[in-house]
């Protein structure tokens, strides 16, 4: 028998987005105003267009720059991010990683060594210690909640505490 899907999120469901800038989206349209500057909440980053199309209450909490720490604890001025899911959120996405393992860094890094007079700016690659990949990496033989980091299983505590159904989508 087949499966039954989610049921719709009603119109005007409130939805929350945490993530760093690959869900901030900055230069993506102008910054949405009345957000910090330095998270570069761009008007037409993945988070507003989902919320427009499905018609949702946007909470964008993502912020250029963060990493995992800062979704779940405070940085700076900004408040955790995880503070702005509350019992009343229908659809959390989290789109966090890529400064914690130096993504970006790393993919400049490797285009200064193809340089033939590499730019001063240039950084060495900064090598990702078993410390960050044990957080991400899953081995086939763990259950589900062993291989959660503890994002994901805030975000569930979360919503088992508001009774809300929790469905994973991992991309």
């Amino acid at each position: 028998p087949a499966l039954a899907g989610p049921a719709p999120l009603p119109e005007g469901a409130r939805y929350v987005a945490l993530g760093s800038s690959f869900a901030a989206g900055p230069g993506v349209g102008p910054n949405t105003p009345g957000t910090p500057d330095r998270c570069g909440r761009g008007t037409l980053n993945y988070p507003n267009l989902l919320a427009t199309r499905l018609k949702l209450s946007l909470v964008d909490a993502t912020c250029s720059g963060a990493t995992t720490e800062h979704v779940l604890g405070p940085w700076k001025e900004i408040p955790a991010q995880i503070e702005s899911v509350t019992a009343d959120v229908r659809l959390v996405t989290v789109t966090i990683g890529g400064n914690d393992v130096n993504f970006v860094g790393n993919i400049f890094a490797a285009a200064c060594e193809l340089m033939p007079t590499p730019d001063a700016r240039c950084q060495m690659w900064r090598d990702i210690g078993e410390d960050v990949w044990k957080c991400w990496d899953a081995l086939p033989t763990q259950t589900l909640p062993q291989r959660k980091p503890k994002l994901l299983q805030q975000i569930e505590q979360l919503g088992n505490l508001h009774q809300m159904p929790t469905r994973w989508v991992e991309i």
